[in-house]
């Protein structure tokens, strides 16, 4: 096989006969010569998707202005997942597509939350740590499911 590289500084050019027959060209007959393409098939759904999921990760990254390594560390995202992601060898799960929603929205929001080293995880008290705070309190339930007591704990 004998390859051709495009030389960016002289671009092929087509005739002004070859374009008069492109321009002649109804968009039904247009549209016939590219479905019968089979160099050119039209994407089906499941790539449509997954190109739709490549632009949010791409996009998320991108308007960040950080590189992929950069973005990968800020955010705590491994950076050969992220490369995967962007190059639509893997699909990025419900979770991965709500974070990068978030660190669009809100990127100081979600720095602020990132602060500290990555293995810095604050302690949080037990069901039983909790139950045993909140017991001396007037009308605290001494039964609490983990989530209200999180939730008296939290609102005094």
């Amino acid at each position: 096989m004998t390859r051709f590289r495009l030389d960016p500084k002289s671009p092929p050019s087509m005739s002004g006969k070859a374009w008069a027959r492109l321009d002649d060209l109804t968009d039904a007959e247009v549209a016939t010569a590219a479905l019968n393409d089979p160099d050119n098939l039209p994407l089906t759904e499941a790539e449509l998707e997954r190109m739709a999921a490549v632009v949010a990760v791409r996009g998320a990254r991108l308007s960040s202005g950080l590189s992929q390594a950069q973005f990968a560390a800020a955010y705590r995202i491994n950076v050969a997942r992220l490369r995967d992601l962007e190059q639509g060898r893997t699909r990025a799960d419900s979770a991965m597509l709500a974070y990068l929603t978030v660190i669009t929205r809100e990127p100081e929001a979600v720095a602020r939350a990132l602060e500290g080293p990555a293995d810095q995880v604050a302690e949080r008290p037990s069901l039983g740590e909790l139950r045993t705070r909140l017991s001396g309190r007037d009308g605290v339930n001494p039964n609490l499911s983990l989530a209200d007591a999180v939730r008296a704990e939290r609102d005094g």
